[in-house]
């Protein structure tokens, strides 16, 4: 698995308390055993600038298990983050906890009003 060294640019590391202490001693792969990603879906239906309907989807992985992980950001032996492919440009997108990569975006506007469909994944510590 590609793995990186963070870098401030990266962005603020923020972990619930304790959960530093939870990581020592442990191989990345153990590691991330104790991260989730959770993947938010957001469809929307707007006509005349109202929104007609909205409705959000949630779903939860394991790092291994997710089809846009592509690697681990390491800071001084510990998983502090990750690597997702985002949709945009199809980068590597530094993903760190309880922050968003937007992983697919649709929108669909057939006259009387549009459909958007917005899908991001977040990083969690469990």
């Amino acid at each position: 698995m590609k793995t990186v060294e963070y870098k401030e640019e990266y962005g603020k590391i923020e972990f619930p308390e304790g959960f530093k202490e939870k990581l020592r001693g442990k191989s990345l792969e153990e590691q991330s055993e104790m991260y989730r990603i959770t993947e938010s879906t957001k469809l929307s239906r707007t006509s005349y600038g109202e929104i007609d309907s909205e409705k959000i989807a949630k779903n939860c992985f394991k790092l291994k298990d997710y089809k846009k992980f592509r690697g681990y950001i390491v800071k001084d032996g510990l998983l502090v983050g990750v690597l997702m492919e985002e949709y945009f440009f199809k980068n590597e997108a530094v993903c760190l906890p309880y922050h968003s990569v937007c992983v697919y975006y649709a929108s669909d506007n057939e006259g009387s009003g549009t459909s958007d469909r917005d899908d991001s994944a977040y990083l969690i510590c469990v």
